[in-house]
Order: structure tokens, then sequence, then C-alpha cells
């Protein structure tokens, strides 16, 4: 009895851990909303995919966004404010040298965020 339950407790240890560590496959992920997010002089652009995956990538800072209020909060001039219910992760790729104000305000769907960063 005690030996089944431990069997039991360690497959679905097993797959819990299995289903966390498995990335998500963004090769079949469709992009729903993309554009330019750069302050002047650099290359930054934002993709957001149907899996709820913002990405920022390219080079240098991204532009400062202004923020407006009214009876039902704040809003963001940010790109992708629009869809901000649906962004669960953020991803800033390495060459992203600042975040611009306002620029997540309301992502409240937002599960984790992203830095990848190359050591040379």
């Amino acid at each position: 009895m005690r030996t089944n339950i431990r069997r039991l407790v360690v497959v679905i240890l097993f797959v819990v851990f299995a289903v966390y560590l498995v990335p998500t496959n963004d090769a079949f992920a469709a992009t729903i909303a993309s554009g330019s997010c750069g302050a002047s002089g650099s290359t930054l652009t934002w993709k957001l995919n149907d899996s709820g995956k913002l990405t920022i990538s390219g080079t240098g800072k991204m532009a400062d966004y202004s923020a407006t209020y009214s009876t039902d909060g704040i809003h963001s001039s940010a790109p992708w404010f629009q869809y901000r219910d649906s962004i669960q992760e953020i991803v800033l790729s390495d060459g992203v040298t600042s975040i611009g104000s306002y620029a997540f305000v309301k992502c409240n769907s937002l599960i984790r965020i992203i830095e990848i960063v190359f050591i040379p």
C-alpha cells in the first residue's frame, strides 16, 4: 500500500515538473500584432503572438509613453496597450537598454518577464 502511494506521488510530481519545464513552442504561435517601439535612434520592435507572448527585440532604448487618466482608470499610449489583457509573458531580448515610461501599465494578466542577456 505504501509503495503504491509513493509511486503515485512520484508519477504526479514527474508530470507536474515535465509540464512546467517543457517550453512552449512558438513555431506554431501566430503573430497577432507587431510594430516599432524604439526611441529615436533605436531599432526596437515588438511582436505579440496568440499565446500571449510580447517580445521586444532590437537595440537601443524603448520609447517613453504617456498616461491618461479617466473614470475607468489609467491608459497608456504604448502600442500594445489595447492587447494588455492578452499579454501573459514579456521577453526583453539582448540589446534592449531601457523600458519606456508607462510601457506595461495595466498588463494584469502578466505571468512572467524574461530578459535574454548574452554575455561574451
